[in-house]
């Protein structure tokens, strides 16, 4: 009974995700699920790419893209938070002016050169997206990363804790944060990605999560130019 129960769902979970793949909303995924329990199911349907016999497997791993945001930025400032080196409303504005004066140049977030408003930005506020920032960083790909860093740091803020506001120099400014408290801290000049092996992939046996995942490994496509 309780094999047949696991066909049950497996079976409706490929009827779902098969569904998806023959609509195009996209060429293929895994999907696992995992009960009560512990016990698993991982269901492969489609392809990496449309137009291609290029078969996923339980094996496929994909980009997670801005899930990275919640996963490792987020989480690393809430585990900084659980060791005392942060306070979530200590303001944000000093801790990117040190970063920033020790990686790129002293004048770039200087109360002159910065956006007015920075001073009543807390930690909460970018944890929470709830700093309105005037920009979209889509309209700034052909700047290079000073001249990208540049329009970030001089962007308007419209607003501050009124409302969720989704966007990317909010998970920027958190990831200096988090390294400028670690190297505070520890004394170490880390990057992100070896934060997140040694904070969390690591030790939650999260084995195929990484920055630079193994070119070997069956990556799916995230999307083709």
């Amino acid at each position: 009974a309780e094999r047949d129960v696991a066909m049950s769902v497996q079976a409706r979970i490929s009827k779902i995700v098969e569904l998806a793949v023959t609509e195009k909303v996209f060429p293929g995924a895994v999907v696992g699920v995992v009960d009560s329990g512990g016990k698993t199911e991982i269901v492969p349907a489609g392809n990496l790419r449309y137009g291609e016999a290029s078969p996923v497997s339980s094996e496929t791993i994909y980009d997670t893209a801005s899930i990275t945001k919640a996963v490792v930025t987020s989480t690393l400032v809430l585990k900084w938070l659980d060791r005392g080196w942060v306070d979530l409303q200590q303001p944000a504005a000093p801790i990117l002016a040190a970063f920033l004066k020790r990686k790129f140049s002293g004048e770039l977030f200087s109360p002159e050169n910065r956006a007015p408003l920075w001073e009543q930005v807390t930690l909460h506020h970018l944890l929470t997206y709830t700093v309105a920032f005037d920009l979209r960083l889509s309209h700034l790909k052909e700047h290079s990363f000073p001249g990208l860093l540049k329009k970030i740091v001089q962007a308007p803020i419209q607003s501050i804790g009124e409302s969720y506001s989704y966007s990317n120099a909010c998970s920027i400014f958190l990831t200096f944060i988090v390294l400028e408290i670690y190297f505070q801290k520890t004394g170490e000049e880390v990057s992100l990605g070896e934060l997140a092996q040694t904070e969390i992939f690591e030790p939650l046996r999260m084995v195929n999560s990484s920055f630079s995942p193994d070119k070997h490994k069956q990556i799916a496509p995230t999307e083709i130019d």
